[in-house]
């Protein structure tokens, strides 16, 4: 499951094609099996008991304010 959450990861992180996440992992990944990975991730996080729990976005500027301080 770890690699899955990487592959992701380098793929949101360089918002490049799924092939650059094949050729660049440790071990050889199909572009089938990234595209997959990519969207279970997705599900994943889009569950609403995890981003409710750890997904939280300022909602006015004294909340934007003091995370930019943090």
């Amino acid at each position: 499951m770890n690699e899955q959450v990487l592959c992701a990861l380098r793929f949101f992180a360089s918002g490049s094609y799924q092939w650059d996440i094949a050729k660049h992992m440790n071990h050889a990944i199909s572009q089938t099996s990234v595209l997959k990975t990519i969207q279970e991730v997705i599900g994943a996080l889009n569950r609403p008991e995890l981003v409710n729990r750890y997904v939280h976005l300022p909602r006015n500027m004294p909340e934007l304010v003091q995370l930019r301080e943090k």
